[in-house]
């Protein structure tokens, strides 16, 4: 998941992630996902929740 949070924190504007899921089927699925031989990733749905206050 490391190489995905730092992915987005190349984006120009984005200073850090607060928290990163990654989900298959609506179930978290922790740190790494197993991916066999004969499949392909693809990015389903994204959901950003951006947070502008400086909090």
């Amino acid at each position: 998941m490391s190489d995905v949070a730092a992915e987005l924190e190349r984006v120009p504007g984005v200073d850090y992630i607060e928290s990163l899921d990654l989900v298959i089927g609506g179930v978290p699925q922790g740190e790494s996902v197993r991916v066999a031989d004969d499949e392909v990733v693809a990015a389903g749905p994204i959901v950003l929740r951006i947070d502008e206050s400086g909090a």
